[in-house]
């Protein structure tokens, strides 16, 4: 018998500043391990993950107070 259990889901929101980016890369890879997601899928997830995160702080409040992001990552 094999068995492959799957991290619970990792979600998170914040402030959209630059300086709590690395902080949400470093989570997203340490996911990304635990789910034992190939190479390739994981490095599109987290280049995904960061550009998406990196466009909302830089464009989405560019002259304003900064707002929140919010991500999920899960597999299903």
């Amino acid at each position: 018998i094999v068995a492959r259990l799957r991290p619970p889901a990792l979600a998170g929101r914040g402030p959209a500043r630059r300086g709590r980016l690395a902080a949400v890369r470093r989570e997203g890879a340490d996911w990304v391990t635990a789910a034992a997601l190939p190479e390739e899928t994981g490095e599109d997830l987290q280049l995904a993950l960061g550009e998406a995160l990196a466009n909302a702080v830089e464009h989405a409040y560019r002259d304003r107070p900064p707002g929140e992001y919010r991500y999920r990552l899960d597999q299903r």
